[in-house]
């Protein structure tokens, strides 16, 4: 099975926002990093067979410090459809950062 994530993972090689770059992880997940962001967005469609779209924003000791199911159905979802939802979660993960929402004692 080929899963949603691998078929959007080409399209969105070349794709920066805001200086967020994606990367195709070796698990199949979707990963969205920036120099320096001490976060990493996870944004994978049909994540282990998810009819969904999990999200996950993890800090740089892969903590898990955010997460959420999108119900979107990940087999329709196009390229211009799926930057649609990264570009806000992106834009939120550097407004939590410059106020240190997510730090873990």
């Amino acid at each position: 099975m080929i899963y949603p994530a691998a078929l959007l993972a080409p399209a969105l090689a070349a794709v920066t926002i805001d200086g967020w770059t994606v990367d195709f992880g070796r698990s199949g997940s979707l990963d969205w990093s920036r120099p320096g962001s001490p976060y990493i967005v996870s944004v994978t469609p049909g994540w282990e067979g998810d009819p969904g779209v999990p999200v996950q924003i993890m800090d740089d000791e892969g903590r898990i410090v955010f997460g959420l199911d999108l119900d979107t159905p990940a087999e329709t979802l196009t390229t211009e459809a799926y930057l649609a939802i990264v570009a806000p979660l992106l834009a939120w993960a550097d407004a939590v950062q410059s106020v240190g929402a997510f730090r873990v004692s």
